[in-house]
């Protein structure tokens, strides 16, 4: 999922925002995509296949990582950008097992832990967990003849073991994602890929405890790769929420690769009672839909199979800033830099042998 793109990132520096007017709404924009080199349609010889023959058969587990990882706010960076400096540094530690049931076909899980090192008032020096994440997912289903464009499908659920969505009073997440790539022999390898995804959140009520939004995991800045950001929704809780995806993923040479992404989403709330009309200040057609907005680049070092390294920049941008003028897509208070160190379970500890 991912051309090789250059993001220009030009903005301006936003108003301080209300923590309480924004709420907590999970999209995924993180895609992890393995880009292999179209074949070159020669004919193997006798060697050649008896090569593959003996090559020895893939580690089930491999893509199972473990990352620590650091996100600051970008405008933090300039104690001018905004009226009241608040810098902003995350560290977070995630866990990422993977299981390759086929070729295709495979099953895997996410949780991470994060704390701010920066002073951050309510929450410093303390640890706190994410949600739960199973997914499974078949790459490849169908090629489409002439165009070779592969479609994959996932579904994800997710459990809520964190204190923010059992404020929110979520039950279970459900998420569906379909996907379409398309290969190019460019460098290492190109590929371009587009990615439809719809979200189910089933909640215990349809309205958030208070101070759910102010502890949301988007005002850390935590979770940027798979970005639980904040979205002006108020009290109310998002229903559902459909995402569309744009990536692209480029290898340069063994060990440097980069991806960039942009996407555009929607966030359907709970409804809301109903106005009353002999109120002056009611709301007579009130707005249950929230649009947001993301864009990614990053890069990645690889060291050796077990240890490789990124840098990125994360941007959310929301559907407008507290004083309603429109916010800066690609820097604002949302944009985050991003460093992740990165370990190959796999190879780390050699878990063939649990085969």
């Amino acid at each position: 999922m991912t051309p090789a793109l250059l993001l220009l990132c030009f903005g301006t520096a936003d108003p301080v925002a209300n923590p309480d007017e924004v709420a907590l709404e999970e999209i995924t924009a993180e895609s992890v995509v393995d880009v292999n080199s179209e074949a070159s349609g020669a004919t193997a010889t006798t060697a050649e296949v008896a090569k593959e023959a003996t090559t020895e058969p893939k580690s089930p587990y491999r893509d199972s990582k473990v990352e620590l990882g650091l996100s600051t706010r970008a405008l933090g960076l300039n104690k001018a950008d905004e009226l009241m400096y608040n810098p902003s540094t995350i560290m977070a530690l995630r866990l990422k097992p993977h299981w390759w049931v086929s070729d295709n076909m495979y099953v895997s899980g996410r949780f991470d832990t994060f704390a701010e090192l920066t002073d951050a008032d309510w929450m410093t020096g303390t640890f706190y967990g994410s949600d739960i994440s199973l997914s499974g997912g078949y790459n490849s289903i169908y090629v489409i003849p002439v165009v070779d464009v592969e479609l994959s499908a996932s579904a994800t659920l997710t459990i809520p073991t964190s204190t923010f969505s059992r404020a929110e009073t979520l039950l279970l997440g459900t998420g569906v994602e379909v996907a379409a790539s398309r290969s190019f022999p460019v460098l290492g390898g190109l590929q371009i890929g587009y990615s439809f995804e719809f979200s189910k959140a089933w909640h215990e009520y349809t309205t958030t405890a208070g101070g759910a939004r102010l502890e949301g995991p988007c005002a850390l800045g935590v979770n940027a790769d798979r970005c639980g950001f904040e979205v002006g929704s108020g009290e109310r809780n998002v229903s559902w929420t459909v995402n569309n995806t744009l990536n692209a993923s480029i290898t340069i040479n063994d060990w440097i690769s980069g991806v960039v992404a942009g996407g555009l989403g929607v966030g359907q709330l709970y409804g809301a009672e109903e106005s009353d009309p002999r109120e002056s200040n009611s709301v007579s057609d009130p707005t249950h839909a929230r649009y947001h907005a993301l864009t990614m680049a990053k890069v990645t070092f690889f060291s050796s199979n077990i240890i490789s390294g990124s840098l990125g920049l994360v941007s959310f941008h929301t559907q407008q800033m507290p004083d309603s003028s429109l916010r800066s897509p690609f820097l604002n208070r949302f944009t985050r830099i991003t460093a992740d160190l990165i370990v190959d379970l796999d190879d780390a500890l050699h878990l063939e042998i649990l085969q």
